[in-house]
């Protein structure tokens, strides 16, 4: 059901450089904020949004280490 996804950016850059690409219907949308921590250690909120229950499909700009997407 197309109503179950929604598209979630991990940072404000993320979010900025596409979130024209993608249709934003009101709920659709999910930024988060991340903030780096001792080492390679990163803690991911949701500053808005709200994906309980939903499928998720981020859309990240860069992957190094794959830590956001662990997170």
């Amino acid at each position: 059901n197309s109503e179950d996804i929604m598209f979630a950016f991990p940072d404000d850059g993320a979010y900025k450089r596409f979130h024209l690409l993608f249709p934003d219907d009101g709920d659709r949308l999910i930024i988060c904020a991340k903030k780096r921590m001792e080492g390679n250690k990163r803690i991911v909120t949701i500053k808005d949004g709200h994906p309980m229950g939903k499928h998720i499909i981020i859309v990240d700009d860069l992957v190094q280490t794959g830590g956001t997407l662990l997170e």
